[in-house]
């Protein structure tokens, strides 16, 4: 994927907690056909806990021991504290919706927390709808967390118009009012849904 995206740079969490940093050259004119990466040992993991004791809570209302489980939470959390959109995947009824809402209330308590869900985007109103949750009414830069719901149930006329409404600054200094997040199910990508996810530069898979 690092290579696919013309990233020079990035980094790898593995599931034993360890984190790696990956230097990627790609090879191959116009069209990548393999690349070089280097990866080097940025962070080593977290001594597991030996005393038997419970797991402390990751996120407010959840809990969790899990080295994945508590990778995506982390992940989610560093994705918001850096102001960048993130996309989740993972089977439906893993927790995709609720590590989103706790991000949400431990980094923002006071803001607003809107739920899109594409699956009720049977008109234009639902469009119109996802609008106004991405416009910053108070100035006050980022207002609050928008989370879009199986945008894979959108069609085609759809996906290219939510992404061009992702795409307008939508407070005064033209920057994105509002921290964003799609949650995905398993399944094939459209080219149009693929297009929308290059707004979201991080993925993470939630077990």
């Amino acid at each position: 994927e690092a290579l696919a995206g013309h990233r020079r740079s990035v980094l790898v969490d593995l599931p034993t907690g360890t984190r790696l940093r990956m230097y990627t050259r790609s090879l191959g004119s116009p069209l990548p056909v393999g690349g070089v990466i280097h990866a080097k040992v940025a962070q080593l993991s977290t001594p597991k806990r030996r005393d038997g004791g419970t797991a402390a809570m990751l996120l407010p209302g959840l809990l969790g021991s899990g080295a994945l489980w508590r990778r995506a939470c982390d992940e989610v959390e560093k994705a918001y504290r850096a102001g960048e959109w993130v996309a989740l995947a993972g089977e439906p009824g893993v927790g995709k919706l609720a590590i989103l809402r706790a991000v949400h209330q431990r980094r923002n308590p006071g803001g607003r927390f809107t739920v899109l869900d594409a699956a009720d985007a049977t008109d234009r109103r639902w469009l119109a709808s996802a609008r106004r949750a991405l416009v910053d009414e108070n100035g006050a830069g980022r207002a609050g967390s928008v989370v879009i719901r199986h945008p894979d149930q959108l069609d085609g006329v759809q996906l290219r118009s939510l992404t061009a409404a992702l795409q307008e600054p939508t407070n005064v200094d033209g920057k994105r009012a509002v921290w964003v997040a799609v949650t995905l199910g398993p399944g094939a990508q459209s080219r149009d849904l693929a297009r929308l996810l290059r707004l979201f530069p991080s993925t993470v898979d939630v077990p």
